[in-house]
């Protein structure tokens, strides 16, 4: 990748050196998607569900817990007998367990959402990329995230997700 970031690169310089410079643009593709109307609501949608608003809380309840618990630790650890010690290990153990299955209920949720956002959206954000490309003249568009610097205003990002939004 970086290879041919590079051959772009130098491609671009020596065909600026012989007049034959290309407007060039980047683009993060997947900003311009998720930051549209379209994606903003299915995430709302999402956090609005009464299933995944309880997930959230009980992370939040979980986490509360696991500070409370090492708090008391920090405070009381020293004067404990042995099977203090192994029980608060035991709660702190369900407690991460509970956490982490917790954790990946609701990263299963955003990645499905995140997957239909990109899915239904990839049409139209290939409409846009051509309208923006094609109303600014430009001639070429690389990734954002394999460029290593690019002036803010050769960024289309914004562009492409205003003409997303616009599109019916």
């Amino acid at each position: 990748m970086k290879k041919l970031s590079l051959a772009i690169g130098v491609s671009l310089l020596l065909a600026s050196q012989f007049g034959f410079a290309a407007k060039v643009a980047v683009l993060n593709l997947q900003a311009a998607i998720f930051s549209t109307a379209s994606a903003q609501k299915s995430f709302n949608e999402l956090q609005s569900r009464s299933d995944y608003a309880q997930w959230v809380a009980q992370e939040e309840a979980l986490l509360a817990d696991l500070r409370k618990l090492n708090e008391d630790a920090e405070k009381n650890r020293m004067t404990w007998s042995a099977e203090q010690t192994a029980e608060h290990r035991k709660k702190m153990g369900v407690l991460q367990t509970d956490r982490e299955f917790n954790m990946k209920k609701i990263q299963a949720e955003n990645n499905a959402v995140r997957m239909a956002v990109q899915q239904d959206l990839l049409p139209k954000a290939e409409v846009a990329v051509k309208q923006v490309v094609e109303s600014e003249g430009i001639e070429v568009v690389l990734d954002q995230q394999a460029v290593v610097w690019a002036m803010p205003t050769v960024d289309i990002t914004k562009k492409v997700a205003e003409a997303m939004d616009k599109q019916k």
